[in-house]
């Protein structure tokens, strides 16, 4: 009589870093402990009610950045516990924090800008696992020649986008980031 198979036991790595992610836990799923308040954790409280955490998937993190962002810690900070607006009552601390927020909101959204781009592409699920079948396939070439004739468009549009844009007549920073 054999012995029943045990399913293999999950394999988890815990890597502890304040300031990079090693290349190697680059691509785990990631799990963040945020601590917004200063001072030591009494274990009576409750750790849930002192520490914020969640979970960072493999998916895109700087969108998941920019909605925690813009839409838990700026507006917490911008708003009394009765929902009020407190800006006039902000602290000179609170007041540079929250500003200091806005911008690295607005980094994360330009950074966002840039990896995305503004030029998107659908691309038709099908199988293409027998080429030589799929060839044969009206339907197939149907929507193979439909998603050509929508990229044709979308790229012609964006390459005369590009073309009309008008250099920048001044050098310097300013010139660059207006381009």
């Amino acid at each position: 009589v054999a012995a029943p198979m045990t399913p293999p036991k999950p394999e988890f790595h815990l890597f502890l870093s304040n300031t990079h992610i090693p290349d190697e836990a680059a691509s785990f799923p990631t799990m963040y402990f945020l601590k917004p308040q200063a001072g030591m954790v009494i274990e009576e409280e409750g750790i849930e009610t002192v520490i914020d955490f969640g979970l960072l998937s493999e998916g895109p993190q700087l969108s998941e950045l920019e909605v925690l962002l813009t839409q838990l810690y700026i507006p917490m900070l911008q708003h009394t516990g009765d929902g009020e607006p407190t800006l006039s009552g902000l602290g000179m601390q609170t007041n540079e924090m929250l500003s200091n927020l806005h911008k690295f909101s607005s980094q994360v959204s330009h950074a966002i800008q840039q990896l995305t781009g503004d030029i998107h592409l659908n691309i038709p699920n099908i199988s293409l696992e027998n080429l030589d079948k799929a060839s044969e396939d009206y339907d197939v070439v149907n929507m193979l020649e439909s998603a050509l004739a929508e990229w044709t468009a979308v790229l012609s549009s964006a390459i005369q986008r590009e073309t009309e844009k008008v250099t920048a007549p001044e050098k310097g920073p300013l010139a660059e980031i207006n381009y």
